[in-house]
């Protein structure tokens, strides 16, 4: 009955540790998808939609087929150009922030996660 007791009574903050985690690996996998995407409209030529090896006219992740904003998260994209650009993606849940680069060739690198300071 004691080991019973142990198990369900975790302090918050591991409960809160694992809401972010859980929300930060959702934020990755949705920056793998739109990396995904964003590799078809780089090679894709205009008259079929894409951008012709340019990121310059995208404004949002909508061209990849993605909601900017929703109850779940907000994707930002920033420091665009020819060849690539910054997405930053925010949990609604817990605020923790994953920031990916992301090219024609698709992510660069592993996406960095900041955990939000005060929950």
């Amino acid at each position: 009955m004691v080991i019973g007791s142990m198990l369900t009574s975790k302090p918050e903050t591991e409960t809160d540790d694992m809401m972010t985690q859980s929300e930060s690996g959702f934020l990755i996998q949705e920056a793998n998808y739109i990396a995904s995407g964003a590799v078809i409209y780089w090679r894709k030529p205009i008259a079929l939609g894409g951008g012709k090896k340019s990121f310059l006219k995208i404004k949002d992740v909508s061209i990849f087929g993605v909601e900017p904003i929703n109850t779940i998260r907000i994707h930002q994209i920033s420091n665009v150009t020819k060849d690539g650009f910054r997405l930053t993606s925010i949990g609604i849940l817990t605020g923790v922030k994953v920031i990916s680069q992301i090219s024609g060739n698709g992510l660069v690198g592993t996406p960095v996660v900041e955990n939000p300071v005060n929950r």
